[in-house]
């Protein structure tokens, strides 16, 4: 709860400003943010900024507070495109459609402000095999950012998505369980 207090918030407000300026310096047509109940309102904080500084870049939220496309935008409004729940199969398309100056709407498993007020949702099946969808890249970034506050370096792996029992409507591992060759994770 720390993080939605805004004395907390303030603290990091010369990080954020710093973080959007470089953001804005570099222009870029598309930001992501991701989203979970910890950065909420220090994203909104980010992207109201950002938007302030440059207007013109398109805004995609995703992550734990974009698992429910009922939910999802009560939690978190200022986007204008939110990927629900895993994103391999949707993301791609969605930036290839706005690096080429495209407004679409009405997107399979993507909420977005240019969406028809008569919207019926439809969703996109989840990535059955996740060997599928490689490891991510660390080439393009210091991997001493990843670090936790004692200094121990952390690179996350995914082993698996999903859970057994997945109907918990609290959780976001709120899917049908799968998991890697162990081979690919090791």
């Amino acid at each position: 709860d720390y993080w939605s207090e805004d004395q907390i918030l303030d603290f990091f407000d010369p990080f954020v400003s710093e973080l959007v300026s470089k953001i804005c310096e570099a222009s870029p047509k598309i930001l992501g943010v991701s989203l979970n109940g910890n950065n909420r309102w220090l994203a909104k904080r980010f992207i109201k900024r950002v938007r302030q500084e440059n207007d013109n870049i398109v805004i995609v939220v995703g992550g734990y507070d974009c698992v429910y496309h009922d939910i999802a935008r009560h939690l978190f409004n200022d986007f204008d495109y939110m990927i629900i729940k895993e994103a391999e199969l949707t993301l791609g398309p969605l930036v290839n459609a706005l690096v080429k100056g495209e407004k679409p709407s009405d997107l399979p498993g993507i909420l977005s402000r240019y969406d028809s007020d008569n919207r019926e949702w439809t969703g996109v099946p989840l990535l059955k095999d996740l060997e599928e969808a490689p490891p991510p890249l660390y080439e393009w970034t210091d991997l001493a950012l990843y670090q936790s506050y004692l200094r121990n370096h952390l690179i996350p792996i995914t082993a698996s998505r999903g859970c057994n029992w997945g109907k918990c409507r609290f959780c976001a591992e709120c899917f049908e369980f799968r998991m890697r060759d162990p081979k690919s994770v090791v």
